[in-house]
């Protein structure tokens, strides 16, 4: 199944730059893959899952999730993997010297922070 939005957000409508937003202010799930993935590859249930496996902190006010671009960021970087290599990674690695290209969402999202 698809995750689909019907709508933009109006917050997001009203201000479709990331920095437009503060560092610390309070966005829904929506909003922020309005904002930072409007095109993927994260959905609403991408950033419920981080939630639940404790990748992405949240503000949770009358029953609502709330995040931050500065959470976003810090669950955006790149980690080392514990443990064997998945085999999607061992398949085709990259090249040794080659970077890997960031995606335009992060860097759009790094944009925000100030770190890009």
């Amino acid at each position: 199944m698809v995750e689909t939005c019907s709508a933009t957000p109006p917050r997001v409508v009203r201000r479709p730059d990331p920095a437009q937003w503060e560092l610390d202010e309070l966005m829904t799930l929506p909003e922020a893959v309005a904002l930072f993935w409007p095109d993927g590859p994260l959905t609403v249930r991408s950033l419920r899952t981080a939630i639940r496996d404790r990748r992405l902190p949240v503000s949770v006010v009358a029953g609502k999730h709330l995040v931050t671009k500065r959470a976003l960021a810090e669950m955006s970087a790149c980690t080392f993997l514990k443990g064997p290599a998945p085999a999607l990674l061992t398949e085709s690695p990259v090249p040794t010297g080659v970077a890997a290209p960031a995606g335009e969402s992060y860097r759009r999202l790094m944009r925000a922070v100030g770190k890009g």
